[in-house]
Parts: structure tokens; sequence; C-alpha cells
């Protein structure tokens, strides 16, 4: 069977976040799916929304910052409590 991690590891950790990643690798996982939209530079970025509001609790949407800007964000804001911000910003691909 082949096991892929949903947006990293979704219900454990932020998902489509470097520390969901990394969080579904520690745990076994080889394959991951994640989401990607276009940042304002143009730059493809980690993310499942085209806004930011439900995972980062920030209005706007995903194509109106750069990806630096994203990069800064907290992605923690919805699913499961998650320890430290390390890792939870909206990376680029």
């Amino acid at each position: 069977m082949i096991v892929y991690g949903h947006r990293g590891a979704r219900g454990e950790a932020p998902e489509n976040t470097i520390a969901g990643c990394q969080h579904a690798v520690a745990r076994g996982v080889r394959h991951l799916e994640i989401d990607l939209h276009l940042s304002r530079d143009k730059q493809l970025v980690v993310v499942h929304d085209s806004t930011l509001r439900r995972t980062t609790g920030v209005a706007g949407k995903i194509a109106d910052l750069t990806a630096a800007q994203l990069a800064r964000l907290d992605a923690r804001q919805d699913g499961t409590p998650w320890p430290n911000k390390r890792g939870t910003g909206i990376p680029t691909l």
C-alpha cells in the first residue's frame, strides 16, 4: 500500500507547511500531496486556499502578496494545535 500525506500531515500538523511535511516524513510517509498557487511575484507557493483567512487568520488573497510576505505568516490558525511557529509559514515550492 502507498500512503500519501494529505497536505503534508493535515489533521496532525499545520497543512501545506514545512513543519507539516517534516512531521509526515518523520512518521514514515514517503509521498506528499500538496497544493500550489501563484504569489504576487509569480512564485509557486504551497497552500490549499486562494485566500489566507482559514489557515492564517489574515484577510486577503494569496495572489496579492509576495512569496516573502507569505513566508512570514503563521499558518496554524486552522487545524490541530501546533507547539511552535517554526516552519509554519506559507513556503515556496
